[in-house]
């Protein structure tokens, strides 16, 4: 029997699982061309403009994730592959109720692709793909990704991580066990969790095993049984030492570039004492890597890589920001000061704030609250300060300390970087419209709805929820005040539901979910 006929088997057999038990849909933001070409222009590869670029997505599943940036990117192209028949049958649906005309889905098997025929791409995608693959399809994976990728090109490529995934491993081994006698994939995961949290009542009170086991089964419980099944229930899953991913993408001309989560380049989470060990372990970037999953125990990565040829920085380059545009969701007093160097402090939606007292930082921060939802370039903001604030504040030293201070925000989520301008609208309309593909998400029964540049907005509220799909561009403000009050608002006046209205509808064009 040969190897091609093996892969092939076992691909019809995974076929079958993903057709019985399709994979939830979900919107994955580190995945936008946005952030993969923001990240990779830091790491100063020049990526292309994700406004007009090429973008592939390899295990797209149901189409969710990459239908949402071929709604916000409307020039780029957009093709989607699954082998899943079923999967691929709902994306093209979607294709369809949107109204897409920028993106095309595939069945296919990623060993069978003719990748020379594929073309080139500015960007690849495969979120939940490598390490749930056997292992010979991987390498037909990585080939794509050496055949495909642009020359200046950002790959994406997430899977499970070692050593924390050691411990994932005993929980999944003790699920699939405790249900092996179930034919049903649902009924099989219900009762492998039920079986774990009745071996983590078992195992010895207190002991680091018994709170291992109920640590594993709060994560779990979190998650969809459908995501449990394919996750914790496949017959393929394969975690990765970092340095073993860094050599298996080295083998193909590929270099590791960068986490796609800005977060994973600070040590913020790290102690004096493990930033010391580290510093004494080496100097070199990628084996620092390995050794922090090591200190952290990290079970995940979501890897971005590019061609060796481009030789990406070790760290990403204050530098680069000029070249970017910014937004960020940070509020301040009505009472801050930007001319003095008096502290201001900015709060952020979850509840964290920070401090500043440099003149030149707090104005872009004003400014960028006062533009929202614009998202004003790096030189834009500068010329601004410049008819505002004292030539003092604006000297080579003051800017160079802006770039920095604002990369850390990036950093630890407090600032965005976009390497282009949002399209996004300034005002709400007289007949205010949001995203077409929010109001499908939310008729497909989703919490969540996903804003232009590919963010995830939880909707906990039913009236906001209904609001939402009000707002198909044939209502005025009024309209709208009457069709919530007559469903939400019957014990309240309607002035307060009006307030309630017009609020939401500010915060909706703040958070780019508004069209014109």
């Amino acid at each position: 029997m040969s190897s091609t006929f093996l892969i092939q088997k076992m691909s019809q057999a995974d076929t079958f699982i993903y057709d019985e038990v399709p994979y939830p849909s979900f919107v994955f933001p580190q995945t936008h061309p946005d952030r993969l070409a923001t990240m990779g222009r830091l790491m100063g590869i020049p990526t292309a403009d994700p406004d007009e670029c090429r973008v592939l997505e390899l295990g797209c599943g149901d189409g969710t994730n990459l239908c949402s940036q071929a709604y916000s990117l409307p020039k780029s192209s957009f093709i989607g592959i699954d082998l899943s028949t079923v999967e691929i049958e709902s994306a093209n649906k979607t294709v369809a109720e949107l109204g897409l005309f920028n993106i095309e889905f595939r069945q296919a098997d990623v060993t069978g692709l003719n990748v020379e025929k594929l073309g080139t791409f500015d960007f690849i995608i495969a979120h939940g793909l490598f390490s749930w693959v056997p292992d010979a399809v991987r390498p037909a994976l990585l080939d794509i990704y050496r055949t495909c990728l642009a020359p200046n090109g950002i790959g994406y490529i997430s899977y499970n991580a070692l050593p924390g995934c050691h411990i994932r491993r005993i929980t999944s081994d003790l699920m699939q066990y405790h249900s092996r006698n179930e034919t049903d994939a649902i009924t099989k995961v219900g009762v492998g969790i039920a079986g774990l949290s009745e071996i983590a009542s078992a195992a010895s009170d207190d002991s680091v095993y018994q709170m291992m086991l109920f640590l594993e089964a709060e994560q779990i419980a979190e998650r969809t049984l459908e995501n449990v099944f394919h996750d914790d229930h496949s017959a393929y899953n394969q975690p990765f030492y970092f340095h073993e991913f860094c050599s298996m993408i080295a083998d193909r001309g590929l270099s590791f570039v960068c986490e796609a989560e800005p977060s994973d380049m600070l040590d913020k989470d790290l102690s004096d004492k493990a930033l010391e060990y580290l510093d004494s372990v080496t100097n070199d970037p990628l084996v620092r890597s390995q050794y922090r999953d090591f200190i952290t125990g990290r079970r995940f990565r979501s890897s971005l890589i590019c061609r060796s040829s481009n030789k990406p920085a070790t760290s990403p380059k204050p530098s680069k920001i000029d070249r970017l545009f910014l937004s960020t969701q940070l509020t301040s007093s009505d009472s801050a000061r930007y001319d003095d160097d008096s502290t201001v402090q900015f709060d952020s939606a979850s509840g964290n704030n920070l401090k500043l007292n440099h003149p030149l930082t707090k104005f872009v921060l004003l400014e960028l609250e006062r533009c929202r939802p614009q998202t004003p370039s790096f030189s834009e903001l500068l010329d601004t300060a410049e008819l505002s604030l004292e030539d003092e504040f604006l000297g080579d030293e003051h800017i160079e300390r802006l770039r920095g201070f604002l990369l850390q925000m990036f950093l630890a989520g407090f600032v965005k970087l976009h390497s282009f301008r949002l399209p996004v609208t300034s005002e709400i309309s007289t007949r205010p419209t949001v995203s077409k593909f929010a109001r499908w998400q939310l008729s497909r029964g989703s919490k969540t709805v996903t804003t232009f540049n590919g963010s995830n907005l939880e909707i906990e509220i039913p009236a906001v929820a209904k609001l939402i799909s009000l707002l198909d561009g044939t209502r005025e403000v009024s309209d709208l005040v009457k069709l919530i009050a007559a469903e939400y608002g019957s014990d309240q006046p309607i002035s307060d539901v009006e307030t309630m209205v017009k609020e939401n509808l500010k915060s909706l064009l703040n958070a780019r979910l508004l069209v014109d």
